[in-house]
């Protein structure tokens, strides 16, 4: 199994032990779930791919992309309370 093959299935089964225990205490707000996988994402990046470049690389869009999904719901959450 290759370095990229290895971080993609621990990734993947660290979200489904992460959603079980997240459906188990009750957790049913979008955001709890959105948070949870973001911080898993930014953990998983900081151990794996700081040891290959190439998978830095492949991962930063999908960082952007997490980030830019946590300032939306953020936004939104803030401009619905201003209501």
């Amino acid at each position: 199994m290759q370095f990229v093959d290895r971080f993609i299935f621990s990734y993947s089964v660290t979200i489904l032990l992460t959603s079980l225990v997240l459906m188990a205490i009750g957790i049913s707000a979008i955001e709890g779930y959105y948070v949870a996988y973001l911080m898993e994402f930014f953990a998983f990046d900081e151990i794996w791919a700081r040891r290959r470049r190439s998978l830095e690389r492949r991962l930063r869009p999908v960082a952007l992309m997490f980030t830019v999904g946590f300032l939306f719901i953020l936004a939104e959450r803030i401009l619905t309370g201003l209501h």
